[in-house]
């Protein structure tokens, strides 16, 4: 239910506070010009985090539109404004300066987070084959990666999904079967040449938004690659095609995507440790992923 949740504010808070830079009364310009930084602080951040394959991953640019069209209509209002700020004023001025500069040091903290410049990174094969993938959750902080960022071992994992060519994650906003997402069902492959470690895969998978605290993982396999352990969740029931000890190939279907454990929706989560347990950041390619990346194998 949290992502419904997040979905709906990521779309209303935002139009929300264009119509307020639009229409309210400015007569400053240095205030409409922190209004400008507040409201565009608050639509870059959920540009760059909120979950959009609710709706669509492409109503992200038509919002980014609205807040164009928006500075411009409001700036045509207060061009003959005056450049100093009325005594009256200040206080008011000074609350939306405050709220203005914490726009601005998030929305930097989404660009930082979307990149890694540590060592600890592995190279990996993207586990899926033909389609359109978009990272729900990934990055390297805590403002693109905030429920990962609260455990250790899974500080650098990438949740991800699928997304059809309108960039929706399943048939409708709201499903209720789970056959309604896209990546639920698909084949995962294994991300490198490795021995598997450990599989549960006797765990149900939930219907839509009921997760399973008692099982986190849920249904999930690791594989030993060398040094790393990477480890792939939240997967079908009774899907697993190898078993503990197998040698795996890159590249090799292992298993399908689920909803078991401690998930409200489809998707496949990725994390990869050192054998003592430090999170290691994973690249496919050259490319780190982060939230609301897309990727797409051809």
């Amino acid at each position: 239910m949290t992502i419904y949740i997040l979905g709906t504010l990521i779309i209303l808070l935002p139009l929300l506070l264009a119509a307020w830079l639009s229409f309210s009364k400015v007569k400053s310009k240095p205030e409409w010009l922190l209004r400008l930084i507040l409201v565009g602080g608050v639509v870059l951040i959920c540009y760059r985090i909120g979950p959009w394959s609710i709706t669509s991953y492409y109503i992200r640019f038509v919002i980014a539109a609205l807040f164009t069209g928006a500075a411009f209509f409001s700036f045509h209002h207060v061009r003959a404004g005056l450049w100093h700020i009325p005594k009256e004023q200040w206080y008011r001025v000074g609350s939306t300066a405050l709220f203005s500069f914490l726009g601005i040091l998030l929305g930097t903290l989404t660009f930082f987070g979307a990149s890694y410049s540590g060592n600890d990174t592995v190279s990996l094969k993207f586990p899926f084959g033909h389609g359109s993938y978009y990272v729900i959750q990934g990055g390297s902080n805590i403002m693109t990666n905030p429920f990962h960022s609260m455990t250790l071992s899974g500080k650098y994992a990438i949740d991800i999904v699928e997304i059809n060519n309108l960039g929706n994650r399943a048939t409708t906003i709201v499903p209720e079967k789970l056959a309604q997402y896209h990546i639920f069902g698909k084949v995962v492959l294994s991300p490198c040449n490795g021995k598997v470690l450990t599989t549960v895969s006797d765990v149900p998978d939930n219907m839509p938004t009921n997760a399973d605290r008692e099982h986190p993982a849920g249904n999930y396999i690791v594989i030993e690659c060398g040094s790393i352990k990477v480890m792939l969740a939240h997967l079908k029931e009774d899907s697993l095609i190898v078993s503990q000890g197998d040698k795996v190939k890159e590249g090799q279907p292992v298993s399908e995507v689920g909803n078991s454990g401690y998930t409200d929706e489809p998707h496949l989560h990725i994390q990869a440790n050192s054998h003592d347990g430090n999170p290691v950041a994973i690249m496919f390619g050259e490319r780190f992923l982060s939230i609301n990346d897309l990727y797409v194998v051809k």
